[in-house]
């Protein structure tokens, strides 16, 4: 599914830049000095500050511009960050979505369980999040409802009686980025890597496919203590200045996060025929 993912990505660049460019054209001056189109952008600049700061952003296993602005969309669209929110409002929901949503169905997971591989899978499936951009004018229950690829898939379900299949379109993109691997399993997994969900309207392409499961957890870590921080539950968030500077001024890559770290050359791991 990642490859077919990518050719989506290049195939649908227009109707991805329309779907930013539309998002942005609902957003209408309120009468106030902060416009939610300057909100938008000034937010957009904050996290990709916030990220290039932490090695998050221009990366192989990293956000880009452009899935950072999609989440905004999303954010946006589904209300969760009103028209009237400033940038640091907006920064904060962003936050607070992308450190609670539990994208791989492993925040139940716990050390002590004892399921084998059908088990593993079928309960990170169940608990995996999954989200899907609302179209103009649609929540995001009637996006989904509406789709047309989420109807055809249905209707080849039901007419040839795949035995086993998915019954609806996002579970089968639950299936194909979902992996029964976990943090607490000894089970290894050979197939492709978990990834977070975030489908476009016409649910053709998933915007975070590229993201691997260590920069999920690494990512929601690093939001969770910027909550933190912007709610001065540390010390150096005590006050706005500390917080601000921790945030954005403040260079936290892997080399400065970790006390120790292990370099391994590629080129001495034996390659398999």
């Amino acid at each position: 599914p990642h490859y077919t993912n990518a050719l989506a990505e290049d195939i649908h660049l227009v109707s991805t830049t329309h779907l930013i460019s539309s998002t942005l054209a609902t957003l209408t001056t309120t009468g106030s000095n902060v416009t939610p189109t300057s909100s938008f952008h000034e937010t957009l600049l904050l996290l990709k500050v916030w990220a290039l700061q932490r090695g998050f952003l221009r990366g192989h296993d990293t956000f880009t511009t452009t899935t950072l602005a999609l989440v905004l969309v999303y954010l946006y669209r589904t209300k969760a960050i009103g028209r009237r929110m400033g940038s640091i409002q907006a920064f904060t929901t962003f936050m607070k979505f992308w450190s609670e949503v539990d994208w791989l169905g492993e925040s139940t997971l716990t050390s002590g369980n004892n399921m084998n591989a059908a088990k593993l899978l079928a309960h990170k499936m169940d608990k995996k999040a999954a989200f899907v951009i609302p179209e103009e004018g649609r929540n995001e229950s009637q996006t989904i409802s509406h789709c047309e690829q989420s109807r055809l898939y249905a209707k080849d379900v039901r007419d040839n009686g795949h035995s086993g299949a998915p019954k609806t379109l996002l579970d089968c993109y639950k299936a194909h980025y979902t992996t029964f691997s976990s943090p607490f399993s000894s089970i290894a997994s050979q197939s492709h890597h978990d990834s977070p969900i975030l489908l476009d309207p016409t649910m053709t392409i998933n915007y975070l496919a590229r993201l691997s499961p260590s920069f999920v957890k690494e990512s929601k870590a690093e939001a969770h203590a910027a909550l933190r921080l912007i709610h001065g539950q540390e010390r150096e968030g005590a006050s706005g200045a500390g917080a601000f500077r921790k945030l954005f001024l403040e260079t936290n890559r892997f080399w400065t996060r970790y006390d120790a770290y292990v370099r391994i050359p590629l080129e001495v791991i034996p390659k398999i025929g």
